[in-house]
């Protein structure tokens, strides 16, 4: 029920705050696919506001939920995503990396696996959409309105925007750079810290650069990322 799903939630944010990745990794790789199979197979996980006495103190820790929820969705009920869903998960992205980009020193870390799939579902999700915006047969009149009164969401330079300013921010580049020339090695990739989690994003993003041009066909922009 909504206590078991708090709780979750609770130790989640406590683990993030501690830095005790190997913790939220954990209950992010088990416990929440756990909980999904038990309660949530056919319906959404609780909306975030359910949990406002949690979210309003921590509004990262919101968009992280937020995250989670929209992932979920996408993979358990995708045939019920409207234009309202993906709006409001393309703007949990775009907060998410906003939030994260401006800041100078980030106070928690997260796991590789979850950095990674948040790369992989930006980019997923933005395909996602391309394929819902095509099937004009399918749409409802409500989804073709709202469509054609906002082209701001999932466009492509938006998206190829973003995973280029986490991959320029993260220094990453200069990373792999020194590793080609002995002075570094893939292990300082991996090393945790402060810059660990804007330093994962960033070398996750190359690759969703890579994937995001080949899916466009743009195969020369692909072997220039």
């Amino acid at each position: 029920g909504i206590d078991d799903v708090e709780a979750f939630l609770r130790r989640l944010q406590s683990g993030i705050n501690e830095r005790n990745v190997s913790e939220v990794h954990s209950l992010y790789e088990h416990d929440f696919n756990k909980i999904t199979e038990r309660q949530f197979e056919a319906t959404p996980w609780p909306h975030w506001t359910q949990f406002d006495s949690l979210m309003n103190e921590d509004p990262f820790f919101e968009l992280l939920y937020r995250e989670l929820y929209f992932r979920h969705f996408y993979d358990k009920l995708s045939s019920q995503l409207n234009v309202e869903d993906r709006r409001d998960s393309w703007n949990t992205y775009i907060e998410l990396f906003d939030d994260i980009l401006d800041a100078d020193h980030l106070d928690f870390d997260l796991p590789n696996q979850w950095l990674w799939d948040i790369i992989d579902e930006f980019v997923y999700q933005y395909q996602s959409f391309c394929h819902f915006r095509a099937r004009v047969k399918h749409l409802s009149d409500e989804d073709i309105e709202a469509l054609s009164e906002d082209d701001s969401i999932w466009n492509v330079s938006t998206v190829i925007s973003y995973l280029e300013r986490l991959r320029d921010h993260s220094g990453v580049i200069g990373l792999l750079e020194k590793e080609k020339r002995g002075e570094a090695t893939l292990g300082d990739l991996w090393d945790s810290g402060p810059q660990h989690v804007k330093r994962m994003l960033g070398y996750f993003s190359i690759i969703g650069l890579l994937r995001l041009h080949t899916l466009l066909g743009d195969y020369h922009s692909a072997l220039a990322v």
